[in-house]
């Protein structure tokens, strides 16, 4: 189904479009995320995703903290929803939970071994090197897109 595919927290200062996270549809069929929650490791930063929000077959979907920001160094992103309200550190969680409440999928990073480092300040993003690998191990991600 729908899994955390990248994560941006801690961009460089030459090119910041604040945090941002990037889900991708790893199924073969459209999935209704709409009234789905967006959470960090604190419960009380919630994001809900509009109603009559879809996600077709690997078509990818980028949640950021500020729009501006993010349309500023992404112009051709078509595919994202903003204002999450609150942002990633670099030690964090980010969790996907459904309309009834269930989690769908998380992961629970950290900006340093055994997690890749690489994305600290650097311009990089933490990505997940295939969607069809288990997210929640650290050697599954690496600072492939600048």
């Amino acid at each position: 189904g729908i899994v955390i595919n990248e994560i941006n927290y801690n961009s460089s200062e030459s090119f910041d479009p604040d945090d941002w996270i990037e889900i991708y549809n790893n199924s073969d069929s459209t999935i209704d995320i709409s009234t789905w929650l967006v959470k960090d490791s604190d419960d009380e930063h919630i994001f809900t995703i509009p109603s009559n929000t879809y996600l077709a077959a690997n078509q990818y979907l980028v949640f950021c903290k500020d729009t501006q920001k993010f349309t500023t160094c992404f112009p051709n992103t078509t595919k994202f929803l903003g204002e999450l309200g609150f942002g990633f550190g670099g030690s964090d969680a980010v969790r996907l939970y459904d309309q009834n409440g269930t989690l769908q999928d998380s992961v629970f990073y950290q900006s340093s071994a055994p997690w890749p480092s690489c994305a600290e300040e650097t311009g990089y993003t933490l990505e997940l090197i295939s969607p069809e690998l288990n997210n929640e191990l650290p050697g599954n991600w690496d600072c492939i897109n600048l």
